[in-house]
């Protein structure tokens, strides 16, 4: 009888050790999805914190920018239109750079727009028109 006791404590104590141990070590599906960063970028973009989304965008393409993909394209885009958002001084070099580089984007005109708006705000108004007429 108290040879089963003390198998039973053993037993028991050894599972109390191991099952928190194992449930620690689970992750999340966010975590393990490679495109978590960019899906927080987007999320504190749609939030209007655009430094914060810049800061994650950069980041999604620093671990990811040799891929070319849809997502990557997407992720240098909005860092541009942060930086448009946030009056960085980089803002037009960025923002051009994203039209010379993806010329076959979706989003071209979106940046055409964007850019002339830009051009607007600095009072270069045939610039912004110049930007402006891109739109079809």
């Amino acid at each position: 009888m108290l040879r089963n006791v003390l198998i039973l404590l053993v037993l028991g104590s050894l599972f109390l050790t191991l099952v928190p141990a194992r449930l620690a070590a689970q992750k999340t599906k966010i975590n393990e999805d490679e495109r978590a960063g960019f899906k927080k970028a987007v999320e504190f973009f749609e939030k209007q914190k655009y430094g914060l989304a810049q800061y994650y965008f950069d980041e999604y393409r620093e671990d990811f920018g040799l891929e070319m993909n849809l997502t990557n394209t997407d992720a240098e885009y909005y860092s541009a239109l942060c930086a448009i958002e946030l009056f960085h001084k980089n803002s037009e070099f960025r923002i051009t750079s994203f039209i010379e580089d993806n010329p076959e984007s979706a989003r071209q005109k979106y940046a055409f727009f964007h850019m002339g708006r830009y051009q607007y705000r600095e009072k270069c108004f045939a610039k912004a028109a110049d930007w402006f007429s891109r739109i079809d």
